[in-house]
């Protein structure tokens, strides 16, 4: 498919990229929805590309949509319609992005009668002040819900015994996940005489993209878990040459993914690594820039929802919970501005990378960031 067409199909809206199509037509169960179709066996998969036809019929998929939203429904089982005994506040600490976070929790508020107090942070370091918060907070917890857009952060808040569970049950789980890409300027590369446009990572080291890369400070957010588990994949050695190799092909760091993507179109790089919303923002600026999943080490991140140990507004809290697990909020996930996947089935709340694996080499990782590619 040509990049014209790619970019048109991100852009309509309802966003009904093909591949979220196939996964929500695909058997679910447990609130699990089954595996996305997998990408090509060679070369990489541009942003939303897929069969087009079956986006632009809809016969083609709002029975298997209507199908999978009725098992996520049942799934829902404890969600409650009952309107609230009496008004109440809770508290949810959030590093989703307010475009998609704020008309849900609106809604919820409208439907509940529950008030939300909402509490983010920057663009540059969410998630990871948020969490640092947390852990400050633990003996007088003032949050009730926590919503993650990433999963390593959930991860410490579990270790650190931040999280509330019963017994046998998990502390928190994957709503959907949000595939890694490599966003690139169609205008600078892969043209006559210019530079090839990235399939991986790996081209981020290719000299023909000197001083023409970037990506997210390493430190924080969805950035910090892609290198973790691309740490996990190389290996110590693998990732130190990796990095290297960045280092002396003058990789620039940005604060947050959004930045990196605003570079490329203003200029100041080629190529960068983001997250898919951020790309999918960009498609529908107008900006000369295209986004492609890793062909050979590809990540995808989980968002992720726990409730918060200490809480003592109950019946709200599970409300709202409920809510967060809907099939509406998925649907709000897959299409809307965050531009997700649902999990996949045999992976579980995991998905294809080992996160409690990755989680352990963080510390690890970050040093190794610093010592070669700096602050």
């Amino acid at each position: 498919m040509a990049h014209e067409q790619v970019r048109s199909v991100i852009c309509r809206r309802p966003t009904w990229h093909p591949y979220r199509v196939r996964a929500l037509g695909d058997a679910c169960s447990g609130g699990v929805v089954a595996k996305p179709p997998p990408p090509p066996a060679t070369g990489s998969q541009p942003f939303g590309l897929g069969a087009r036809s079956l986006a632009l019929r809809p016969s083609g998929w709002r029975g298997a949509l209507a199908a999978c939203v009725a098992v996520l429904a049942a799934a829902s089982c404890e969600r409650s319609d009952a309107p609230a005994a009496a008004q109440s506040t809770i508290v949810l600490y959030t590093s989703m992005d307010d475009e998609l976070a704020k008309p849900l929790i609106e809604r919820f508020e409208k439907e509940s009668g529950i008030r939300v107090q909402t509490v983010g942070d920057t663009e540059a370091t969410k998630t990871t002040g948020l969490v640092q918060r947390l852990i400050a907070e633990k003996a007088r917890p003032r949050c009730d819900v926590w919503w993650s857009s990433e999963v390593l952060g959930t991860l410490r808040l579990e270790r650190e015994g931040v999280l509330s569970h019963e017994a046998g049950s998990p502390a928190w789980v994957a709503l959907a996940q949000r595939p890694r890409l490599l966003a690139y300027s169609t205008t600078r590369l892969g043209g006559p005489g210019q530079p090839a446009r990235p399939e991986s990572v790996l081209d981020l080291a290719n000299p023909s993209h000197k001083g023409r890369i970037g990506m997210a400070r390493p430190q924080f957010g969805t950035t910090r878990g892609h290198l973790a588990a691309l740490r996990l994949a190389m290996g110590a050695k693998g990732f130190e040459e990796w990095l290297s190799a960045l280092r002396d092909n003058g990789v620039r760091l940005y604060d947050g993914n959004a930045r990196v993507v605003r570079a490329i179109a203003d200029g100041e790089i080629d190529i960068g690594l983001t997250d898919c919303d951020d790309a999918g923002g960009a498609l529908r600026n107008g900006w000369p820039i295209d986004a492609v999943r890793d062909s050979k080490l590809p990540v995808s991140t989980p968002i992720t929802l726990a409730r918060v140990r200490g809480g003592t507004k109950g019946d709200a809290i599970e409300r709202f919970v409920a809510f967060l697990r809907s099939p509406d909020v998925l649907m709000a996930l897959v299409e809307g501005e965050t531009a997700a996947q649902p999990m996949p089935a045999e992976g579980g709340r995991w998905g294809a990378t080992d996160w409690e694996a990755a989680a352990a080499l963080v510390d690890e990782t970050l040093a190794t960031c610093e010592r070669i590619l700096g602050r």
